[in-house]
């Protein structure tokens, strides 16, 4: 879970040390994001970062899932319209025999 690539210098022991925050881009501290990678944002108090993309999911699926129960009620609904009598078609007009039958 570290960001071995990207050190932060360690004022107390003067040496770099490996930022255990994963998407950091630069770290503040061992425990503190200075910058985030692109597609990632900083946590709220700056202790993280978060892939956006995740963000991105849960607000569309909580936009997502109400449009796919309207989807499926409407063609419900279609279907429901054009079967009115109930006999999946029947009531619908017949094709006229060909003639000379």
């Amino acid at each position: 879970t570290e960001n071995s690539e990207f050190a932060y210098p360690n004022n107390f022991t003067h040496v770099c040390e490996r930022c255990n925050i994963v998407g950091c881009q630069e770290c503040e501290s061992r425990d503190r994001c200075k910058r985030c990678f692109p597609s990632f944002k900083p946590d709220w108090d700056g202790t993280g970062c978060t892939y956006v993309w995740d963000a991105h999911a849960q607000r569309s699926l909580s936009v997502a899932l109400p449009l796919f129960g309207a989807l499926v009620f409407v063609v419900v609904v279609i279907f429901t319209a054009i079967d009115a009598c109930g006999c999946c078609g029947r009531c619908l007009p017949q094709e006229a025999p060909p003639e000379g039958e």
